[in-house]
C-alpha cells in the first residue's frame, strides 16, 4: 500500500510517485529517460492528481 497524497495509480501495472512526474503528453507520463502510458480509465484521476 502506497500512500495515496504521494502515489497515483496510472495505469493497471504502473504506480508512480507525483513528485517524480516531470512532464504528461498525451497519454504518457515523461520520467527521466522512461515513459509511461496512461491507461484511459486512469486518465482524469491524474489530470486531478497532478494538477
Amino acid at each position: 500500500m502506497f500512500p495515496p497524497a504521494r502515489f497515483l495509480r496510472v495505469h493497471n501495472p504502473f504506480v508512480v510517485a507525483i513528485d517524480k512526474i516531470r512532464r504528461i503528453e498525451r497519454n504518457r507520463i515523461m520520467w527521466e529517460s522512461h515513459q509511461i502510458p496512461i491507461g484511459r480509465s486512469y486518465r482524469e484521476e491524474v489530470m486531478r492528481g497532478v494538477g
